[in-house]
């Protein structure tokens, strides 16, 4: 069974969203600069580009699962308060919440202020309604 959140509760976590979100935006733009170089390094590698490209290329992967590493803690650290985070590209979070005697989610992303929007379970952000 879920934790369900009352809008006020959810509401209360919207400022420690943002700061979480605020930083691991540079961890976000350092992993999107590594997938780049590695994309750069296969394409090299795959044309005879040499030795340096393959010790280059283990040391990105290196640098990668550090970032990653960093943005997994992150990201726990909002899944262990049972919020449910449905994308850290976009800082998209999801709220179990009652509506009606039935679950739905309150819905929030990176740069609104404020809890707003719910939707069905299974509908998704583009399912998102005004409250």
């Amino acid at each position: 069974m879920s934790r369900y959140f009352t809008l006020e509760q959810a509401q209360e976590l919207v400022p420690w969203l943002t700061e979480i979100f605020r930083e691991v935006e540079p961890v976000r733009e350092r992993l999107a600069t590594l997938g780049r170089e590695i994309e750069d390094l296969e394409g090299r590698m795959r044309s005879n580009g040499g030795v340096k490209a393959t010790e280059r290329m283990a040391a990105v992967k290196g640098e990668m699962q550090e970032a990653s590493g960093l943005l997994a803690e992150r990201v726990e650290s909002i899944t262990v308060r049972g919020i449910v985070v449905k994308g850290v590209a976009r800082g998209l979070v999801d709220f179990s919440s009652l509506r009606d005697d039935r679950e739905v989610y309150l819905c929030w992303i990176e740069g609104e202020t404020e809890i707003a929007f719910w939707h069905e379970i299974d509908a998704g952000f583009a399912g998102r309604q005004p409250l």
